[in-house]
């Protein structure tokens, strides 16, 4: 059970080569995982094209490419676990499995650097994954030449069979050695904190220091409690989680669940947009060619990917909870005079009972800038007539949400008015006082 516990969470190891050292610095990650899609399926002769192996990763990059998510930003393809083979090569080197990659990985590399994509690729801290192929424990200074020398852009490293005591100071010895491979790359590892999380002290300095992305929490699931449960853990922590996600260093929330069987559009809809809030990695998993429109819409919503990428202030927090709606926010660009645009979003926790009507004035939320904002609706039709609209401090905002649905609005300053500043008190509207806040 403790093993099954700790593959649950999904540590991570980043390393780059020079051409993406500065987005991965300054933006977090976007990309696509063949975990959900292709998982450890077995690779039959009528369908390479479906599973984990050379020819199913260049369909998936030719996709990436050819439905446009390369160019909105998702450029990661990421190989999980069951890429490996049994064993080892007789000088002890991972190596993949003959029948999936049966021309090695530089190859398969070559392929998606060719399509100005990057690629990632799965290890495990301990002895074994968590499917029991071979771990780098004992080997982490070869695997890191290994990875360095196919050109693999970015490692995710589980913790199936890692030791507990000495989880922390293996994955700083990793990156050591990783570093050592390549100067050029960026380390970043996540920390083994839920497992442990009421023995366990988090070293949030050490994290910091050692670390350029993060996850803590159980894997998303076919449902809506899952997603849940990562909210109200990232807002549970969201104070220590907001002082060290800043300066190139990100939150890792997992993987996006647009897609899966049990997920509704409008629970994808609320999960996006609280991982954008947060700038958590957005990296999906489903087959690309079982998304509807509707759900590549989601994913490529320019608004969204345009919050999720502005790193001009720190990732958003959970500002309070009033009933069964959950509100998120984000200071975002463009600001002026120390006054900032906004993101907010409106989650509706409850699965039934019907879309829920939340008024709320704009002051009441922190947004007290005298000029107004212009406020869009995010998941408005393009060519709807209330799409956007100036609202001022005093403005009530209209959230229509459906269950375990979003609204999600974007408040931009109105920079253009000629009117003068002030600073109004702020007065709570709110229809009863059954309001939870958050710190952060």
């Amino acid at each position: 059970m403790l093993e099954i516990l700790i593959f649950l969470i999904n540590l991570q190891i980043i390393y780059s080569s020079n051409y993406q050292q500065d987005e991965l610095l300054h933006t977090p990650l976007m990309g696509w995982s063949s975990w959900a899609a292709f998982g450890c399926n077995p690779c039959l002769a009528y369908h390479y094209d479906k599973c984990l192996c050379q020819t199913g990763i260049e369909t998936i990059a030719n996709l990436l490419v050819d439905e446009g998510f390369r160019d909105v930003g998702y450029r990661y393809i990421i190989l999980d676990d069951c890429w490996q083979d049994k064993i080892r090569d007789d000088a002890y080197r991972l190596q993949p499995n003959k029948n999936r990659f049966p021309n090695g990985m530089w190859p398969v590399v070559d392929y998606v650097h060719n399509k100005n994509l990057k690629l990632g690729i799965f290890t495990d801290l301990g002895m074994f994954s968590g499917q029991r192929f071979p771990g780098s424990k004992g080997f982490f200074k070869l695997d890191a030449n290994t990875f360095a020398n196919w050109g693999v852009d970015y490692i995710k490293v589980s913790a199936a069979s890692a030791k507990k005591d000495n989880i922390e100071s293996d994955y700083i010895e990793f990156g050591i050695y990783i570093k050592e491979a390549n100067r050029k790359m960026i380390y970043a590892t996540s920390w083994p904190a839920y497992l442990y999380f009421y023995e366990y002290t988090i070293n949030y300095v050490a994290l910091k220091n050692t670390c350029d992305t993060w996850r803590f929490y159980y894997d998303t699931g076919n449902d809506w409690s899952s997603i849940l449960g990562v909210m109200d853990f990232y807002a549970e922590k969201q104070a220590q989680l907001r002082h060290i996600a800043n300066d190139g260093k990100w939150n890792d929330a997992d993987i996006l669940a647009i897609g899966f069987d049990g997920i509704t559009n409008d629970q994808a809809k609320a999960q996006i947009a609280v991982w954008c809030l947060i700038q958590s990695s957005l990296i999906f998993s489903t087959d690309i060619r079982k998304l509807t429109f509707e759900q590549k819409s989601i994913l490529k919503n320019k608004e969204i990917i345009e919050i999720h990428q502005d790193i001009s202030t720190k990732p958003g927090y959970k500002l309070f909870q009033h009933n069964c709606i959950d509100v998120w926010i984000r200071t975002i660009s463009p600001s002026s005079d120390g006054y900032f645009s906004y993101a907010i979003a409106f989650v509706n926790r409850n699965e039934s009972s019907g879309t829920v009507i939340y008024h709320i004035e704009l002051r009441d939320l922190g947004l007290d800038y005298i000029n107004g904002y212009e406020v869009t609706d995010v998941f408005a039709p393009e060519n709807s007539s209330s799409r956007v609209q100036l609202m001022f401090p005093h403005t009530k905002l209209h959230a229509y949400i459906k269950p375990s649905g979003v609204a999600f609005f974007k408040a931009k300053i109105n920079i253009n008015s000629n009117n003068n500043l002030n600073n109004n008190p702020l007065f709570l509207t709110f229809s009863n006082n059954e309001i939870v806040r958050y710190n952060y």
